[in-house]
């Protein structure tokens, strides 16, 4: 088994930018080895941002790539469930923003071909499950800052970069 899990993103947006591709680099298992957008011009931008050494608008290319492992799929939410199962069809584990499809059935198809194929899947709920994220909501839980009105999150990148998120009531 190789040491290095090879990502594909599909879709260069606010969540690719600002989570996911930032996720998996910041784990030393994993190097984004391409990314790909309809605007090939942003896919090249994020590439070139973020060192990925492949950009390309052909989303059938990506996932038809030996040497990916893993397809996150950070498109509009109408694409989900055709690009999850292209990318199960292909061989590949899948980390999908929710909602896979708008359909349970189909949603549930996407489990049952992953499955009977041995792949992993993950829907995509941000941070809910970080250790740190339950930590805070047991002692918000707790009583133990009040009742919040705004929250800060802060988190460091692997190079090193601080970043900030805000949220108010």
């Amino acid at each position: 088994m190789r040491s290095t899990l090879r990502v594909g993103v599909l879709g260069a947006g606010t969540w690719a930018r600002n989570a996911h591709i930032p996720g998996w680099q910041r784990d030393r298992r994993c190097e984004v080895v391409s990314i790909c957008d309809v605007e090939g011009e942003r896919a090249e931008a994020y590439a070139e941002q973020f060192g990925i050494p492949n950009a390309t608008d052909d989303w059938q290319a990506l996932i038809g790539r030996a040497d990916v492992d893993v397809i996150d799929i950070v498109t509009p939410s109408q694409t989900h469930y055709e690009l999850a199962c292209a990318a199960l069809e292909a061989g590949k584990h899948v980390l999908c923003e929710k909602p896979v499809a708008y359909d349970f059935r189909q949603t549930r198809a996407a489990a049952e071909m992953a499955g009977a194929k041995g792949l992993k899947t993950k829907l995509g709920f941000t941070f809910r499950y970080s250790p740190g994220v339950l930590f805070a909501r047991e002692l918000l839980d707790q009583g133990f800052v009040g009742r919040p009105s705004s929250s800060t999150a802060t988190s460091r990148t692997r190079s090193g970069s601080i970043r900030r998120r805000r949220c108010a009531r």
